[in-house]
């Protein structure tokens, strides 16, 4: 942290926080409203003063406020503790020593998640066992639900993000491989309009 930030910290530790104005993207970029910061004299000074709180929320400390950053890729993924790695080996262990109680255990989650993620009746009965893809990027919501997945090329709406991969899914729709249903779960990432995703296949549907 420069010096001249600790100090105004100092001088005025009460200034509020500021939400919603500075961004990063996955390359590194800052942007400030979604205009691109090219200035490396500012683009310098806002990486020397950049950190996290306790809760793990990243901010640039700009004087006295904070201005927490809207992240597209969080810089830190996973992080452990003195002890984890020991106690996973331990838990694994345990696991092994008792695979039928493992299994009841795995049981008993995937059938909570199964009831959590059920479709409505009316949409079961209609699919039944013909084969079925889903628009967005949750296919764990058709093996919860126990159907038939025949998946496009690109499986994942928002990874069909060349005109290429968009157009090999919308193509597949023309083929015999095609399923015959589609459920759609309009869901991004990256802040990103849902309709991008995937955009030829929506349009011919």
């Amino acid at each position: 942290m420069d010096e001249i930030v600790a100090r105004a910290i100092a001088k005025w530790p009460n200034v509020p926080a500021v939400y919603g104005w500075l961004s990063l993207d996955r390359r590194g970029n800052w942007a400030i409203k979604g205009e691109r910061i090219r200035n490396r004299l500012v683009a310098e000074f806002i990486a020397r003063n950049y950190g996290h709180d306790a809760q793990g929320r990243w901010f640039f400390q700009n004087g006295p406020q904070r201005v927490f950053v809207q992240l597209a890729y969080t810089p830190l993924v996973y992080r452990t503790r003195p002890g984890d790695a020991l106690a996973r080996v331990r838990l694994s262990a345990r696991r092994l020593a008792d695979l039928p109680a493992f299994d009841r255990d795995f049981r008993h989650r995937f059938d909570a998640a199964a009831s959590a993620a059920r479709l409505p009746d009316e949409v079961r009965r209609a699919i039944g066992d013909s084969h079925v893809d889903l628009i967005g990027y949750s296919q764990g919501l058709l093996h919860l639900n126990g159907f038939e997945h025949r998946t496009r090329p690109v499986i994942q709406s928002y990874s069909a993000y060349t005109p290429f991969l968009a157009e090999r899914n919308r193509a597949f729709l023309a083929t015999d491989r095609a399923p015959a249903f589609l459920v759609a779960s309009l869901e991004t990432v990256d802040g990103r309009y849902p309709a991008q995703d995937d955009a030829p296949l929506l349009a011919r549907l």
